[in-house]
């Protein structure tokens, strides 16, 4: 029996109510003057027995059918998400085939159940706050209602703790009968130096400033669940840095708080001698992030996508269009660089997010996950780049939890 943690919406819950009785007086007024005109106009009898009789039973089962959504609780176990919506939505999404969850800003305030065949999305929502959007890897088939249903790829739904959500969604904890110190695991990074270091011991900086990625302590607590727990790391300038653990031993949270996404419940996370808590826009200068989804302005190409993100780091012309070119040789993207970002596929997409990440040359550079689910080319591409920016002093900061994969640096 698999332990279920449940996540309900009750934020919005009155306002919802109080739409659902104004639709139940409208259509308890509308239910008298049938009743009525069905007893005026059809001779008493049997027929008027089966009208009056079908329609007290859609009157129950809209009034069911309406208040069902009040009810609502997701289930969420180490393996499956269970999606329940009231009467309306019925899903069950393996754990492995969500490749992205984050929090979704609503353009519509409609309360209900949608299926967009287009951009193959379900929308389950009672209310436009604390949404999260989930971003499937595989297309999963997702009935909505008795009829209607088909391919989904995107659900949107509330959840009354969205980053407890995410984050457990992100870092799924190991099923209980798995026997496994979680505090090693958090803490099992290996580092590994470069091939022309190879046998040689690596000494210790002098003084955290001198540190590439330091933390100390770093704890992140989702009320009784531990997620990271004091977790130190001291990585000097120039390494290939293996953050390696099994799926839930807390790898994606750590990244989080690192890059400023996630706040830590304790401790200290600093970047090139910056803390992140203390001093956001230098920590954020000094590295570049490749999430474990690639997300990209799809209607923009990818030398677009590049010039859009060097504006917004502040190169000049003249640096954005050099540093463009070179990081578009360099990860084999040059022919496909005038391509809507939309047409790209998955490892173009993984590799135009790298070069997104090196604009501005950061000295650190944090890859979660950076080869899952890439062709062997792909994969032998991004990895003599990353041989090569190690070699030309960036520290990388790679999470995976694929040890052979790991081994080839």
């Amino acid at each position: 029996m698999k332990t279920c943690q449940y996540f309900t919406y009750n934020t919005q819950r009155n306002g919802y109510i109080t739409i659902v009785l104004a639709v139940v007086f409208i259509a308890f007024v509308e239910k008298v003057l049938t009743t009525t005109l069905i007893v005026i106009f059809v001779p008493a009898g049997f027929v008027r027995l089966i009208l009056l009789g079908g329609l007290i039973l859609l009157t129950v089962l809209g009034l069911l059918a309406a208040t069902s959504p009040l009810w609502t609780r997701h289930c969420l176990t180490t393996t499956h998400l269970y999606l329940r919506f009231g009467v309306f939505l019925r899903a069950t999404i393996p754990r492995e085939h969500i490749a992205a969850v984050q929090p979704f800003n609503a353009v519509t305030t409609a309360a209900g159940v949608t299926y967009d065949a287009h951009k193959r999305q379900v929308t389950a929502v009672l209310a436009p706050h604390n949404q999260v959007v989930l971003h499937l890897s595989l297309p999963q088939y997702v009935r909505v209602g008795l009829l209607q249903g088909g391919m989904t790829e995107v659900l949107v739904i509330n959840v009354d703790q969205p980053e407890e959500f995410i984050a457990l969604i992100s870092d799924t904890p190991a099923p209980p009968s798995e026997e496994f110190d979680r505090a090693a695991i958090q803490r099992q990074a290996i580092s590994m130096p470069h091939d022309n270091d190879m046998g040689a011991q690596t000494h210790a900086p002098a003084t955290t400033h001198s540190y590439a990625v330091y933390t100390n302590g770093l704890t992140r607590h989702y009320q009784r669940f531990v997620a990271v727990d004091q977790l130190n790391l001291s990585i000097a300038p120039g390494e290939i840095y293996g953050f390696l653990g099994m799926n839930g031993a807390g790898k994606t949270t750590t990244i989080k708080m690192l890059v400023g996404l996630l706040q830590p419940t304790s401790g200290q996370a600093c970047i090139a001698g910056h803390d992140m808590w203390t001093k956001p826009l230098a920590d954020r200068a000094a590295f570049g992030y490749v999430a474990d989804r690639a997300l990209l302005y799809e209607h923009l190409s990818g030398r677009e996508f590049l010039a859009f993100l060097a504006q917004m780091r502040g190169l000049t012309r003249d640096e954005s269009h050099q540093r463009m070119a070179h990081l578009l040789k360099l990860l084999g993207l040059e022919a496909h660089a005038d391509q809507p970002c939309g047409a790209y596929s998955f490892g173009m997409r993984r590799k135009l997010a790298l070069a997104g990440a090196l604009l501005h040359q950061p000295p650190v550079l944090i890859l979660d996950e950076p080869m899952s689910g890439l062709d062997p080319r792909s994969v032998r591409s991004i990895k003599d780049a990353l041989i090569e920016l190690a070699a030309q002093g960036t520290t990388i900061f790679l999470s995976t939890h694929d040890l052979a994969m790991a081994e080839v640096f």
